[in-house]
Formats: C-alpha cells, sequence, structure tokens
C-alpha cells in the first residue's frame, strides 16, 4: 500500500530544512510556549502586508470591467 493510499502523508521536507511552515498557529503557538521567538513579525505582518498588496494590484489590475447593474 502506498503512503498516498494509506492516507499517511510524509512530512514537508522543506521544514527539515528551514524550520518554517505555513500556518502562523503551528509556529507562534510552540514558539510562545518554548519562549523562543526568532521572526515573529514575518508571521504576524506577512499576511497582513500580503493581503494589501494583493487587494492593491486586483484594484489596479483586475477590476477594470463593467460594473454589475
Amino acid at each position: 500500500m502506498t503512503q498516498a493510499a494509506s492516507g499517511v502523508q510524509p512530512e514537508n521536507p522543506s521544514r527539515a530544512v528551514t524550520g518554517g511552515s505555513v500556518d502562523p498557529a503551528r509556529t507562534l503557538g510552540p514558539a510562545i510556549v518554548a519562549g523562543e521567538f526568532s521572526a515573529p513579525w514575518a508571521y504576524l505582518l506577512g499576511p497582513i502586508v500580503g493581503g494589501g498588496l494583493a487587494a492593491l494590484l486586483y484594484h489596479r489590475f483586475l477590476a477594470k470591467g463593467d460594473k454589475p447593474a
């Protein structure tokens, strides 16, 4: 039986190299408990800045159609 068929997925190989994760809760939760903060600003400000940039790009380049009646 393969790993995909059994429902067991291998751990993300990039996590072993960088120590980062995509989900801020999985990173900040253990960091708060352990008292080790290496770069919490990246997990707190990153989504806010990314969302703002995405909104600006959408407004500037993609929202140019006719408005609904």
